[in-house]
């Protein structure tokens, strides 16, 4: 026959590291599994480590991949609008067009360009991590 151990909560406080009180909270919330024998509480290995999983936290940080390609997409949308501005500056013709809208347009393309080199140069760095 197979013998399982169980632990009582000042043995399971102490495998977690939580205070008991919070040991009863978090199994009053439902999220630590026990057994009542009698009036003790009970744990088994299955139910600490099922609560150490449900409570583990990922190792945050920049996913290097997902960051390049996130920067090619924003170049990507930046040379359109580059690409999108100058053809409407070509093909403004000169009598309808005011100085003004002239100048917004070559303004848009001279942050477009400064921007798309940003971009380029962040991504050739990322690339050489």
């Amino acid at each position: 026959m197979l013998a399982f151990k169980y632990y009582n909560k000042d043995e399971v406080s102490n495998i977690i590291g939580i205070a008991k009180v919070t040991l009863d909270n978090r199994r009053r919330e439902g999220k630590i599994g026990y057994y009542n024998v009698g009036r003790r509480v009970m744990f088994s290995m299955a139910q600490i480590n099922e609560y150490m999983e449900a409570n583990k936290v990922e190792k945050k940080g920049v996913n290097k991949m997902t960051l390049e390609e996130r920067l090619e997409q924003v170049l990507d949308s930046a040379e359109m609008a580059y690409s999108e501005a100058t053809s409407a500056r070509e093909n403004m013709p000169d009598y309808n067009a005011n100085e003004s809208s002239k100048s917004s347009i070559n303004n848009t393309e001279s942050y477009l360009d400064d921007a798309i080199g940003d971009l380029q140069d962040i991504i050739k760095k990322l690339t050489d991590l």
